[in-house]
């Protein structure tokens, strides 16, 4: 049994060092989303310690998040998400600097917020494709490390997951729109890491008339557990 005041710390300095976890305290990540897939990658990415976090996100909590997100709780139903996290990520670290905004990364604030801002790492999971590619895009060309979520709906298997740059992607159509987007507007063709899902989407069913995106309680949250690790594992790489 550890001592109450123990370093909370203490088991992922056992397993990582202490440069590594100095290095994580020193970390800036952007996180764009705080819904299924962003919620559980700030929640690991917390709990590994990065040291400051910046949220965008401009939605409220709605009923039919209940089913995958962490914010999602009849108690927050109708509270912007981001108002969520305030009261959940510094409980777990209060030394976390956490700065959140109920609003969207868009067309018109995306390259100034990277230009304001030194993020050492950021972790896309928006959903609309204009500001997808624009922060791809312009992260891309600032040489900011990214990793971006493609498409966790209508999926079922976690075993099918995986990490590629966003050129060897497949099974996605949300990633193949990307693909393309940022092969157009933008010359880039390769040199953006994703996680996706290998797995063939279930077919949308035709009685679906709210036209929502099926989802269940696991695959957005190891979407995000994904970029969690990947942004953890490369800011310390060196450490180990």
């Amino acid at each position: 049994m550890l001592e109450n005041n123990a370093d909370w710390l203490q088991r992922s300095r056992i397993l990582m060092g202490d440069t590594a976890i100095e290095r994580l305290q020193q970390t800036h990540v952007l996180l764009a989303g705080f819904g299924g897939v962003g919620a559980y990658a700030a929640e690991a990415l917390v709990r590994a310690g990065i040291g400051k976090l910046t949220i965008y996100d401009p939605d409220k909590v709605h009923l039919t998040n209940l089913n995958r997100q962490l914010p999602a709780l009849h108690s927050t139903l109708d509270e912007y998400k981001v108002k969520v996290a305030a009261g959940r990520l510094p409980d777990i670290n209060p030394g976390l600097e956490l700065h959140i905004h109920p609003a969207a990364l868009t067309v018109e604030n995306i390259a100034q917020i990277l230009d304001e801002n030194r993020f050492d790492y950021i972790a896309d999971a928006i959903d609309s494709i204009n500001e997808k590619c624009l922060l791809l895009a312009q992260a891309h060309q600032r040489q900011i490390n990214i990793i971006s979520s493609m498409g966790a709906g209508f999926r079922l298997d976690p075993a099918q997951i995986r990490y590629a740059d966003i050129s060897k992607t497949c099974n996605c159509k949300l990633a193949k729109i990307i693909r393309g987007k940022l092969r157009r507007e933008y010359n880039i063709n390769k040199g953006i890491e994703c996680v996706f899902s290998t797995e063939v989407p279930l077919p949308f069913p035709a009685n679906n008339e709210a036209n929502l995106i099926g989802s269940n309680s696991f695959i957005p949250g190891i979407f995000g557990l994904f970029m969690a690790a990947k942004i953890v594992n490369t800011l310390t790489a060196d450490c180990r």
